[in-house]
């Protein structure tokens, strides 16, 4: 038994050594198999990968040592390396394209802008010559137009009560000088705005003042063509700090075309009133005239426009009252607008503020506080 059993030992040690000789050599033999078809690959597909990653698209993974799904995958990756390559190529060639071009484009820009700037030196240049043609002849015609109206004033003085015809081309010449006198002052004036030369000279004012101005002068003219003339105030209006004398030229050229165009037995009223909501003076010119068509109201306010401009028409004028209206106003800081349709009257609405743009307050709160009221 005990040589059995020793027997049976020694088999039982030779059998393990066995086993774990083969055991070895097995676990060899797979760690040399899968370090040679999955970990190699592996890390060449690690460094492609960085490569990649760095900017260098040519990667060559088509001789890796690799079978199966590793061997797919490798080849894939090949195949998108060459892919991006192609496309970065291909984004390179279309950038430098547009960059050529936007390149191109702001060469033809730069040279458009120098144009353009030398066109805008042309035209400041000539706005110029034009300003300064304007004031010289504005000024050279004043003085002959002004002895014009003085002299067929004088005449008009020794001319016999009985001979109506001198006295009716006296009359004639004197209204024409005035006439074209007002004609000389708004095209200067209006080249002032347009060259930024036409100052305001602000002090405080009274519109009530401004108004009763206008009224002296055209209520003559209302009576002598047959109209009513009327004004209406509320009773505080606040003094404000503006420029009266082109308050009263906007006034008295509102008054005089709405004077103009209104008929004989028709009214014309000039209304002053006091908005506290928009803290602003308003003042209306509302008449019973011809009206204006709606088409018409958003170009009376442009140099030179007029609703009727055939040679033929009955009321004469040049277009340029309105305008110079609408400069005046708007230089203080103000509005005008007009309502108005046709044989329905016309109604022109200015609205001056009581603050200038910083907010300081333009009227005078010592001498009137309507303003609270």
């Amino acid at each position: 038994m005990e040589n059995v059993i020793e027997n049976l030992y020694s088999n039982l040690i030779r059998h393990f050594s066995f086993l774990i000789l083969l055991l070895g050599i097995s676990l060899t033999s797979i760690y040399f198999l899968v370090n040679r078809l999955v970990a190699s690959p592996l890390k060449e597909l690690k460094k492609a990968a960085v490569q990649m990653g760095a900017g260098n698209l040519n990667v060559d993974l088509k001789n890796i040592e690799a079978e199966g799904e590793i061997k797919q995958l490798a080849l894939q990756f090949q195949d998108m390396s060459m892919q991006l390559s192609y496309l970065y190529s291909s984004l390179e060639q279309q950038v430098e394209k547009r960059t050529n071009q936007l390149k191109f484009a702001n060469d033809i820009l730069t040279e458009k802008k120098q144009e353009l700037e030398k066109v805008n030196l042309q035209l400041a240049q000539a706005s110029e010559h034009k300003s300064r043609f304007l004031a010289a002849v504005s000024h050279e015609l004043r003085t002959p137009l002004t002895s014009i109206i003085a002299f067929s004033e004088l005449l008009l003085q020794y001319c016999d009560n009985e001979d109506n015809v001198s006295r009716q081309n006296l009359e004639e010449i004197k209204l024409n000088g005035e006439s074209l006198l007002d004609l000389i002052n708004n095209l200067l004036d209006l080249a002032k705005i347009e060259a930024g030369k036409n100052a305001l000279f602000l002090e405080t004012m009274d519109i009530v003042d401004v108004i009763s101005s206008v009224e002296r002068i055209i209520y003559p003219l209302a009576m002598k063509k047959g109209i009513e003339f009327t004004t209406n105030f509320i009773k505080e209006i606040p003094l404000i700090k503006a420029d009266p004398e082109k308050i009263r030229r906007t006034v008295l050229n509102l008054a005089t075309n709405a004077v103009k165009f209104t008929p004989t037995d028709g009214k014309v009223d000039i209304q002053v009133d006091l908005n506290y909501d928009t803290e602003e003076i308003i003042v209306m010119v509302s008449d019973t005239g011809i009206g204006i068509k709606e088409k018409d109201q958003k170009l009376i306010f442009e140099p030179f426009h007029q609703v009727d401009s055939s040679d033929t028409r009955r009321y004469r004028g040049t277009g340029l009252g309105l305008a110079l209206a609408k400069e005046l106003i708007e230089m203080h800081g103000g509005w005008i607008s007009v309502n108005s349709k046709p044989n329905n009257g016309s109604t022109f609405t200015i609205g001056l503020p009581l603050h200038d743009n910083d907010g300081e307050v333009k009227y005078d709160s010592k001498v009137k506080d309507s303003i609270g009221g």
